[in-house]
């Protein structure tokens, strides 16, 4: 979705990929800037069906949308390691792409990870 860029807030994205053992990993963190905002009660029923108060949502471009895909992690509410952890195991959020693609725009369900709110003071 065409926002300003001034309500673009940042996000660092972990792309996984399988390695030589078949083991999922993740790349290193590159940063995104995207209009991401929590979802509330009735738009999380009407939209993805369920509710819970710690997930973000996003309408993105095709473009944009390209680069999410379901099982990579996000860095959104906490700042990345400054060494790479090939597991991403301090990232806080993970993408669950939704089916529903329109000729131009991509949904996207950033879910929280459990055991990360010691992170920032919850």
């Amino acid at each position: 979705m065409r926002t300003l860029l001034r309500n673009r807030r940042k996000l660092y994205l972990c792309k996984s990929f399988l390695n030589e053992q078949g083991i999922k990993e993740y790349q290193a963190p590159i940063e995104m800037r995207i209009n991401y905002e929590p979802t509330n009660s009735n738009s999380q029923l009407f939209t993805f069906g369920e509710h819970y108060s710690q997930n973000f949502q996003a309408i993105v471009d095709l473009e944009i949308g390209k680069e999410f895909k379901e099982g990579d992690k996000c860095y959104i509410l906490v700042e990345p390691p400054t060494q790479h952890d090939r597991t991403c195991s301090k990232a806080d959020y993970i993408v669950s792409v939704l089916p529903q693609t329109s000729l131009n725009q991509v949904k996207l369900l950033f879910v929280r990870l459990s055991g990360t709110t010691e992170s920032y003071g919850n």
